[in-house]
C-alpha cells in the first residue's frame, strides 16, 4: 500500500516530467509524420503521385501508381533517474520536481536529437527511391518521370563555414527555386510556384551559429551593399541546437500533406515511479520504443557551406 509520501512522490515526479516535456519547443513541429507500430520491424509501401485528369473519351483509363518500399526497425530507449530515499522521507519535493522536470526536457530533446541525426545523415543514407535522402540526382525508378532532381546544395562561404548575409540569401533563394522546380514521379509540379504561399510553408532550420545572419534576413530592410532585402517575410526559421556541424541548414516545404521525416513508435513515451527493493531508493523511468526515418525527399532541401 502506498504511503502518503510515496503518493506525493508519484504525483510530483510524473507531473513535473510531463509539464517540462510539453513546454519545450519542438523544432520539428509539423514536419514529422508519426506511424504506430506493433512489431519490431515494419515494411511500408509508399505510393507515388496520382495522374492528371485526361479527356474522358471511351473507357476510363486507370493508372497504377509507382510503389516505393522502406523498412523501419524500432529501437528501445530509456532514461532512469534514482531518487534517494532520504529525499522522499524528508519530502524534498522541490528537488524531486527539478530532477524529473529536467528528465522530461531531455526526453523531448532526445526526439529532436534523433530527427536531427537522421537529417544530417541524409547526405549518405539511402531513401525509398534508392538514392541518398539528400542527393544531386534523384530519379524515380519505374515512374513516368525519371529526370534527375537535386535537393543537396553546396556552396563556398568566403569567411569559412558560416555564410555572410549575401551568401546565405543567395542559397536560400536557390532552395526556394529547388522546391519550385521539383516534379512528382509523373512530371507534375510538386510545389505551387506562386508568390501567394504563406511564409509558414517554408521553414528554414539552422544551427545556432547562423542565427544572427538569418534573423537579419528576416527583419532588415537591406542586406550588405546596401541591397534591398527581398527575402524579408518569405520564410520562417527555427534554431536547432543539435545541428552541431555549424555549416549546414535545411529548408522544408510544410504546405504539403507529405512530410520530410517519419517517426515510427510502439505505443508512446511511458514513465513510472517504482521502489528499488534492495536500496530503498526510488526510480523514475521514461521509456520509448521507436525510430526516426525518412519521408518525402521533395519536401526537404539541404544546404552545406564549405
Amino acid at each position: 500500500m502506498a504511503t502518503s509520501a510515496t503518493s506525493l512522490l508519484l504525483k510530483t515526479a510524473v507531473q513535473s516530467f510531463w509539464n517540462s516535456y510539453y513546454s519545450i519547443p519542438d523544432p520539428f513541429d509539423g514536419l514529422v509524420y508519426t506511424r504506430s507500430s506493433t512489431q519490431k520491424t515494419d515494411t511500408y509501401t509508399r505510393l507515388g503521385a496520382a495522374p492528371m485528369p485526361v479527356e474522358f473519351s471511351g473507357d476510363r483509363q486507370a493508372k497504377m501508381s509507382n510503389e516505393y518500399t522502406f523498412t523501419a526497425t524500432n529501437i528501445p530507449y530509456d532514461s532512469t533517474v534514482a531518487i534517494d530515499k532520504e529525499l522522499v522521507k524528508y519530502q524534498q519535493w522541490d528537488e524531486v520536481a527539478s530532477l524529473t522536470a529536467n528528465q522530461g526536457a531531455k526526453a523531448m530533446a532526445h526526439k529532436t536529437s534523433l530527427l536531427t541525426t537522421a537529417l544530417v545523415n541524409g547526405t549518405s543514407t539511402v531513401g525509398d527511391d534508392g538514392q541518398f535522402f539528400f542527393d544531386t540526382d534523384h530519379a524515380d525508378p519505374g515512374a513516368v518521370y525519371t529526370t534527375s532532381q537535386d535537393n543537396d546544395l553546396t556552396s563556398a562561404a568566403a569567411t569559412g563555414t558560416v555564410p555572410t548575409d549575401l551568401e546565405a540569401a543567395i542559397q536560400i533563394k536557390l532552395m526556394f527555386d529547388a522546391f519550385y522546380g521539383f516534379k512528382d514521379d509523373r512530371g507534375d509540379p510538386q510545389v505551387p510556384a506562386t508568390d501567394n504561399l504563406s511564409p509558414g510553408d517554408f521553414i528554414l532550420m539552422i544551427p545556432p551559429e547562423f542565427l544572427s545572419i538569418i534573423r537579419q534576413l528576416q527583419v532588415a530592410d537591406t542586406k550588405t551593399g546596401p541591397l534591398a532585402n527581398d527575402l524579408m517575410g518569405t520564410f520562417t526559421y527555427r534554431v536547432n541546437p543539435f545541428l552541431t556541424g555549424g555549416n549546414q541548414m535545411f529548408m522544408f516545404y510544410a504546405g504539403s500533406n507529405h512530410k520530410p521525416l517519419i517517426v515510427q513508435q510502439t505505443g508512446s513515451l511511458e514513465n513510472r515511479v517504482y521502489e528499488d527493493p534492495h536500496s530503498g531508493n526510488f526510480n523514475h523511468s521514461a521509456t520509448w520504443w521507436g525510430v526516426a526515418t525518412y519521408g518525402q525527399w521533395r519536401t526537404a532541401v539541404s544546404q552545406i557551406f564549405t
